[in-house]
């Protein structure tokens, strides 16, 4: 059969098929579509098909691109529903731990009520340039709040207030190296170092220990009451470890803090002592209270 008499016969293939449709779809009569369609269907049979599987494949390749774009909304849907989730889990571990932190404060405060007037404040601010040097708290003098005013969380010392505004208050820290306090060990009840801070870290140094001094790793620091800011027996820190200076007189102890001064959030101004030991001197901040770094 040359070219030519091939396409004609694929057009009138084609417009048999054609008309097999019209006729099916404007339900043509039974009989005729009886009588005419079967010798048309076996001769179209074979282009039907082939035009079936076509469609069919094409149906395949643009539901593929579908079914991929509702499974990419669906994926985008559920992420965030699981971002949300994520963010609500946060919030919720953040206030529990906060209100953990609150609790052991407002304990700290219950169980002093008889001793110290406490204000609880949080902290809003930190020095920049120098991490371990100064925090800014919510509560100032509007509160009652004054300069060289100890500061305290439920686990120990923090500083002391040095500067206020009628709402906020500035507290030097006990690990800045301007910072001094004194102290005694608590096992041994003696009272013979300053403890000081670095500056650049969580840790404080014991300093003017006597080279026969009993001082060990594990034992606990606290303030000695020898002053008119800090009163006696706050706790400060633990002995890590115990150092010979190179002079052979005096030693020198490395404390670990029992405050973490990187992670400060909520802390307690001591407004004042109610109750003085009066074996030893313990000053009330408002009586007499110094301007400058005091032992």
């Amino acid at each position: 059969m040359s070219r030519k008499g091939a396409l004609w016969a694929m057009l009138m293939v084609i417009a048999l098929i054609i008309m097999l449709y019209i006729m099916g779809a404007t339900n043509w009569g039974h009989q005729d579509m009886v009588s005419l369609g079967k010798p048309l269907r076996e001769v179209a049979y074979p282009f039907q098909q082939g035009v079936t599987v076509i469609t069919d494949g094409l149906k395949d390749f643009f539901g593929y691109f579908k079914n991929n774009e509702n499974l990419r909304a669906e994926n985008e849907k559920l992420q965030a529903q699981l971002d949300a989730q994520k963010g609500s889990l946060l919030e919720l571990k953040e206030t529990r731990a906060e209100n953990q932190r609150l609790n052991e404060l407002l304990e700290y405060k219950k169980s002093n009520v008889n001793q110290y007037n406490l204000e609880l404040a949080k902290v809003i601010g930190r020095n920049p340039s120098n991490w371990y040097q100064t925090i800014i708290i919510n509560v100032g003098s509007g509160d009652g709040i004054k300069i060289d005013m100890p500061v305290v969380t439920a686990l120990g010392l923090v500083g002391r207030v040095v500067a206020v505004t009628a709402h906020t208050a500035e507290v030097h820290l006990l690990v800045d190296n301007e910072s001094a306090v004194g102290a005694r060990i608590l096992e041994t009840r003696d009272t013979p170092g300053v403890v000081e801070g670095d500056g650049q870290s969580n840790t404080l140094e014991m300093i003017h220990l006597p080279h026969d001094e009993a001082i060990a790793a594990g034992q606990t620091i606290i303030t000695s009451g020898f002053s008119s800011i800090f009163p006696k027996g706050l706790p400060i820190g633990m002995v890590r470890e115990v150092n010979l200076e190179p002079n052979g007189l005096t030693q020198t102890a490395v404390i670990e803090p029992f405050v973490d001064f990187s992670r400060l959030e909520e802390v307690m101004v001591i407004r004042q002592v109610l109750a003085v030991d009066s074996s030893e001197a313990s000053v009330n901040p408002d009586d007499g209270a110094e301007g400058g770094t005091q032992p």
